[in-house]
């Protein structure tokens, strides 16, 4: 009789360690092998430095909402690193719609990715730089390969492999354009009949022209009306582009956008000079952003023809031509943007 109280006992502790271990396995699972959410996915760019504990990586997963259970990604960490299978440096893009084994996985990998940004608005060469300098992909190589892509590297932040080649980068970035620049986009170009090309033109010219995002659309409209009715463009950025081809040819470094026109620049002899020249350039003069495209898409409807920029970069628009020059004469004093 002395012992059923023992048996008994033995039986709770037994329960409460079954329910206790299997209350753990059960967290254990979620914590490692579950995502946070399946749904709205958060993307996260996480950079583990060459180095770096991995206490302090799944601080960083905490940080970001990343990780159910700190204590238990403690566990899953120890686990694998027992099994050979640590983690690398690099730069890495994550979701929350991962589990914390997936993003073990791909810290396996020590890719090393770089961030490489390119802001809106540049040609061709300026890009050639920033790639040279961020993955030392030679500036001619990218250049060679890029030359038929003028206007379709879209401006946005990358997260690359250090080894990508140019042929690579620039099909990922036309790729990007193409995903950005929607169907119901493309069919705006051609409601206003313009092929993707011209649009792309267009655009580009916005893009250098205008300054404020609010003006984007209007500037389109315009540009649109003149080139639709046989006006010249006059855009001197237009006219930057065709003097920085030539002068950076012999000059290093140089000005791309040359802020200073002087009366010969606006007689350059170039198929880019759209004040001499009727019609659109031949290529894209920058690569535009996502809001100067749109604008082309949905440029704004307006009685004006002309507008200039004032050295605060606020555009002034005009009806007539004696009004724009009532306003070179207000707001001036070197040499307007269009007219």
């Amino acid at each position: 009789m002395t012992r059923r109280p023992a048996f008994y006992f033995f039986l709770i502790i037994a329960a409460i360690f079954s329910t206790t271990l299997g209350f753990a396995c059960y967290h254990y699972h979620q914590s490692v092998y579950k995502p946070i959410t399946a749904a709205a996915d958060r993307k996260i760019d996480l950079t583990i430095q060459p180095g770096e504990s991995g206490f302090s990586v799944i601080k960083k997963l905490n940080d970001h909402q990343l990780i159910r259970s700190t204590f238990f990604a403690k566990i899953f960490f120890i686990l694998q690193q027992k099994k050979g299978l640590g983690i690398q440096a690099g730069d890495y893009k994550l979701g929350s719609s991962m589990s914390l084994a997936e993003m073990y996985k791909i810290f396996q990998h020590g890719t090393f990715d770089v961030k490489l940004t390119i802001p809106e608005g540049l040609r061709l060469e300026e890009i050639a730089q920033i790639v040279w300098q961020n993955l030392s992909i030679p500036k001619q190589d990218f250049l060679s390969q890029a030359q038929s892509k003028r206007g379709y590297l879209f401006p946005d932040t990358y997260i690359v492999p250090q080894k990508i080649t140019a042929e690579q980068l620039i099909q990922l970035m036309v790729d990007n354009f193409n995903q950005k620049v929607s169907p119901a986009m493309r069919q705006a170009y051609e409601n206003q009949k313009l092929t993707l090309k011209q649009a792309l033109i267009i655009a580009s010219i916005v893009e250098r022209e205008a300054k404020f995002n609010s003006d984007r659309p209007l500037i389109a409209g315009i540009l649109i009306k003149r080139y639709q009715n046989n006006w010249l463009l006059e855009a001197d950025a237009t006219v930057q582009y065709a003097k920085a081809t030539r002068t950076c040819l012999t000059s290093s470094p140089c000005q791309w956008w040359p802020k200073t026109l002087n009366d010969e620049d606006l007689k350059l002899n170039s198929p880019y000079n759209t004040r001499l020249n009727q019609g659109l350039p031949p290529t894209p003069i920058c690569n535009p952003g996502e809001s100067s495209l749109q604008a082309v898409a949905a440029p704004e409807k307006s009685p004006y023809w002309f507008y200039l920029s004032d050295s605060q970069g606020h555009i002034h628009y005009s009806i007539t031509f004696d009004e724009h020059l009532h306003k070179i004469n207000q707001y001036l004093t070197k040499t307007p943007t269009i007219y």
